[in-house]
């Protein structure tokens, strides 16, 4: 086969198959967010903890809850 016709058969079979990925690759993307409600997101849970050096030395910002009695928590086994 002469060299320009091989080079020309290169040339349209490497351009097919760019076309045909770039098209495909569209088709994939505008076929997957297709028919998808909008999702609301719910709003970030945020969790109060002391800084690190109030944790330290076992104080809490929060209002202290009601403390043990004397002798502790009575255990199950008791």
């Amino acid at each position: 086969m002469p060299r320009i016709p091989r080079y020309l058969l290169i040339w349209l079979s490497c351009t097919a198959a760019s076309v045909t990925a770039v098209l495909g690759t569209v088709q994939f993307v505008v076929g997957s967010t297709r028919h998808t409600p909008p999702v609301a997101r719910s709003a970030p849970v945020v969790v109060e903890t002391p800084p690190a050096w109030l944790a330290s030395q076992g104080q809490s910002p929060s209002p202290q809850s009601p403390s043990a009695p004397p002798g502790g928590f009575p255990s199950a086994t008791e």
